[in-house]
């Protein structure tokens, strides 16, 4: 196969079930990330048998950094394919970009792009293969472009921590966190911020009003493992009248490194329209101590 051949589309069909959706009944932000993982796994198996290299190729590489773009909620009993591309090999760095869609011609539910580095622990047969595979696609297409998440403003007074022990659950058979693991440490971080001042679901419930993610971004930045206790902290920024930024700082705390990072960028919803609505004044009030000033 040439480099042009291997970055064709791969596609995948799923269906979204009840227990994937969260308490608005959308898909929720996590399990986009673990039906991306799904597709990547499924598109390096085919790279990987199409050059002898069985499972060394999926092993030989780790996702650094993801970022989603969510344009309309998946429900329930929806059905979905999506499509996946490679789209950009540089520098021993590879690019994947899934495409959720759910009838072809519709715009996209979802776009997923994911880079993929070499990984640190490849025993030398998986290398052999990967740098095999890295000359073939040498002539992929240019890598795509994302916008980066703005930097986050210094802590506020009232940024919230959390502490999360790595489970059986959160890491691979390689033991490293999965992407979407990290997701949910960050969504329980902002849960549990907004319970600290007074605004659960049940307040925005009554409020008329929610917070849907638009956009995610998540750095891993080194490995985390099995026993791993983590450090999360939280806090918005960048308010407007009807959207806000919320970053993330996952710190290992054996030794205070950084593990990873991310951003939710939100829109402010009308519960019974979902159409977009301002951030109650009382909200902002509320929360003065967890914004930080731009």
């Amino acid at each position: 196969m040439k480099g042009k051949e291997m970055s064709a589309s791969e596609q995948n069909n799923y269906i979204v079930r009840d227990h994937d959706c969260d308490a608005l009944g959308h898909l929720y932000t996590g399990n986009y990330l673990r039906f991306a993982e799904d597709a990547a796994h499924a598109f390096w198996q085919r790279v990987s048998s199409s050059y002898g290299g069985g499972e060394d190729l999926i092993r030989a590489w780790a996702p650094a950094q993801t970022v989603i773009d969510l344009h309309r909620p998946l429900v329930a009993a929806d059905r979905f394919v999506i499509q996946t591309e490679l789209a950009g090999n540089t520098l021993g760095q590879l690019h994947l970009v899934h495409t959720f869609m759910q009838a072809e011609g519709d715009a996209p539910a979802a776009i997923c792009q994911t880079r993929w580095v070499a990984a640190e622990d490849v025993n030398a047969e998986a290398e052999r293969v990967a740098q095999t595979v890295r000359e073939l696609l040498r002539e992929a297409d240019p890598v795509p472009t994302w916008h980066p998440a703005p930097a986050a403003s210094s802590p506020p007074e009232g940024k919230v921590e959390m502490q999360r022990r790595v489970g059986w659950r959160d890491v691979s058979p390689r033991g490293r966190v999965f992407t979407a693991a990290y997701m949910d440490y960050m969504v329980d971080s902002a849960i549990l911020a907004g319970d600290s001042f007074g605004w659960n679901f049940q307040a925005s419930l009554e409020a008329g009003f929610a917070f849907v993610a638009r956009r995610q971004w998540i750095e891993m930045l080194s490995p985390a493992g099995l026993g791993d206790t983590l450090r999360i902290q939280t806090w918005l920024y960048r308010m407007r009248r009807t959207t806000a930024y919320r970053t993330y700082i996952l710190t290992r705390m054996l030794d205070e490194e950084v593990v990873a990072r991310g951003c939710t960028y939100w829109a402010a919803v009308d519960f019974d329209t979902g159409r977009p609505i301002r951030i109650p004044e009382v909200f902002l009030i509320d929360l003065a101590k967890h914004i930080a000033s731009d």
